[in-house]
């Protein structure tokens, strides 16, 4: 009957001690360097980078940056000097009409009938200042037209590349991020708090749609302010090469006394002269590097494609998700394999399972 018993009492500790492992197959369990294994992982996302095309996007970005910079820094201080020549202009030729007592010129050719030639000079100096008005309306046209589409153009492009370079760059740094991970693990219990939910977040695309939208409802946007730039240059252009002659004839001498108009002229009157160095100034003016500008922003604009950038993002992150899973798996194998080894050790010390097998 005890011998009955005490086989009973076996059969029952060997149930019970089933469930905790043998120090010997412990140890007999194949186990993977969590850190090699991660280093991996971070040199597969590197693959992947190229694999989708996502270091291609680096020269859309590049692109963008020149485009928002040309925008903030626009045409300059070109237009306003411009505008200050024409109004200096306009002002010279206002002061002229004001004292016709001014207009006359040196010597004693017109002295005794300088009213009547002041009067002359006036009616025609009218003539000139319709003309100088309607040129400085137009420049001042000019610059409105450009200043509304060179700050929207220069705000989106700021908020869309706040966005798009964040999440480049949260996709971009993934594998040295991974990398810098494998660097500090020694050990599975390195891997405690492996942060794979802050990688997920960085692999979230969806950040970039709303900035790449608004970079295609750019497209076509500066075509209205550079037609308006060519028409204020053509009018500046007219009337430089204008100017000068009607400026001449305005002070020409009038009929019946116009034979003496070559020796009057060679004593000009000081407003004459400063109102064709004025014109002077206007012609040197060269503004075709404002025309240059813009139609360059313009078809930088136009040949926008955010499929470029937007498709290669989207396929790294799917590549990517992957690593990180694998990653999670890496980091579960490592702590499993770390809970073995500590039952290994317990076990090894006389404190696993029930030790009922020494005591039989």
């Amino acid at each position: 009957l005890a011998q009955a018993v005490w086989l009973t009492g076996l059969r029952l500790n060997l149930l019970v001690c089933a469930i905790p492992l043998s120090e010997a197959s412990v140890r007999m369990m194949p186990t993977t360097d969590p850190a090699a294994a991660i280093r991996e992982i971070a040199d597969k996302l590197e693959e992947k980078i190229k694999e989708s095309g996502l270091d291609a996007c680096e020269q859309f970005v590049g692109t963008l940056d020149n485009i928002k910079e040309q925008a903030k820094a626009g045409p300059g201080d070109l237009m306003s000097k411009v505008q200050y020549a024409i109004e200096s202009l306009k002002g010279q030729v206002q002061a002229a009409i004001d004292d016709p007592t001014s207009l006359a010129p040196g010597g004693a050719a017109l002295a005794a009938c300088a009213s009547w030639y002041g009067t002359q000079v006036i009616e025609k100096l009218k003539a000139l200042m319709a003309e100088i008005v309607a040129l400085f309306e137009k420049i001042v046209e000019v610059i409105e037209n450009m200043t509304g589409p060179f700050k929207n153009l220069g705000e989106t492009m700021e908020d869309a590349m706040v966005g798009i370079k964040n999440t480049m760059k949260g996709l971009t740094m993934l594998p040295n991020n991974v990398m810098a991970l494998s660097n500090k693990v020694k050990g599975p219990e390195d891997l405690a708090d492996v942060d794979t939910g802050s990688m997920r977040k960085d692999l979230d695309t969806s950040g970039v749609d709303g900035p790449l939208s608004s970079l295609e409802g750019l497209q076509g946007s500066m075509g209205s302010t550079i037609d308006s730039v060519k028409e204020g240059i053509d009018s500046l252009s007219r009337f430089v090469t204008n100017a000068p002659e009607k400026i001449k004839d305005s002070f020409a001498v009038p009929t019946p006394l116009c034979c003496i108009t070559s020796c009057a002229m060679a004593n000009a009157p000081p407003a004459m002269l400063s109102m064709m160095e004025q014109v002077e100034q206007l012609r040197s003016f060269d503004l075709e590097p404002v025309v240059r500008l813009l139609q360059d922003m313009h078809d930088k604009l136009a040949n926008i494609d955010i499929a470029l950038v937007k498709d290669p993002m989207k396929k790294f992150a799917e590549m990517a998700g992957e690593q990180v899973d694998a990653l999670e798996k890496v980091a579960a194998a490592a702590k499993m394999a770390g809970g073995l080894e500590n039952t290994a050790d317990m076990m090894k010390a006389g404190k696993g399972g029930c030790g009922c097998f020494g005591k039989a």
